[in-house]
């Protein structure tokens, strides 16, 4: 089965490393995952991020991949103004409540910004407030006609809650344990979960295998215990769905 990979990163992920698009596609090839969405990492410098990003961007382009544009309040600033000039064929926008404070308002702002695009918008979930699922239902319900994409799905209760409620929501596996996928995956929902993996985010967590284990455990463990059925939306046919066309 070909895998996409939904959550992937570029960019600097310290002071002296920087995670460029062809290191990540030779990583992944190794599990046949056949392409996927690329974003930056959310440490970012400065107020405009497409000095740097403007080289991987282009880089992930000739990679293969998908490009997702990570939006900081600069950078909506200049698209809510007209003023920015988008130059690569990006196919969805990410934004990252922890990294960067986006007030009900900002919130407001992206959606009718990239509203006119017609492009998925992807949300950094995790484990604050500000980031919460739940925090978003008040724009997922009002803008109907946009997807968003709840990447991590946490809290995991918030994320499903969403997901089954609402046509426009769809969730990503990074991080997502497989007990909780099988726990909660339905006939009504699983046209709507992408896997994703954060990769090489994963480095910077302790607690989990080196990446190479990690990695392949994440897709080896939704292909073996999710029925084929599923799994093969989940893995393939649901990020084709979503992005062939965009």
């Amino acid at each position: 089965m070909n895998v996409y990979d939904s959550h992937l990163h570029v960019g600097v992920l310290s002071d002296t490393e920087i995670v460029y698009p062809k290191g990540v596609k030779e990583f992944v090839c190794q599990y046949e995952v056949k392409g996927g969405l690329i974003m930056p990492t959310a440490c970012v410098g400065g107020e405009d991020d497409l000095g740097l990003y403007e080289v991987l961007y282009s880089e992930g382009l000739k990679c293969g991949f998908q490009i997702a544009l990570y939006l900081n309040l600069a950078v909506l600033k200049r698209l809510k103004e007209g003023h920015y000039n988008v130059k690569y064929p990006f196919s969805a926008f990410k934004i990252h409540p922890e990294a960067v404070f986006f007030s009900d308002n900002d919130l407001e702002d992206v959606c009718a910004v990239i509203g006119e695009m017609k492009k998925p918008l992807l949300i950094h979930t995790g484990g604050i407030d500000s980031s919460h699922a739940l925090r978003f239902e008040s724009i997922v319900s009002r803008y109907k006609q946009q997807i968003f994409v709840l990447c991590h799905a946490r809290p995991s209760s918030e994320a499903f809650y969403l997901l089954n409620k609402y046509d426009n929501v769809w969730i990503d596996t990074a991080f997502l344990s497989i007990e909780k996928i099988k726990a909660n995956v339905s006939e009504t929902n699983e046209d709507r979960i992408l896997f994703g993996s954060d990769f090489p985010i994963n480095r910077w967590f302790s607690e989990l295998e080196n990446d190479e284990e990690w990695y392949h455990k994440q897709i080896k463990n939704i292909a073996d215990i999710i029925p084929f059925r599923v799994s093969e939306k989940i893995l393939c046919k649901n990020y084709l769905k979503l992005f062939r066309n965009i």
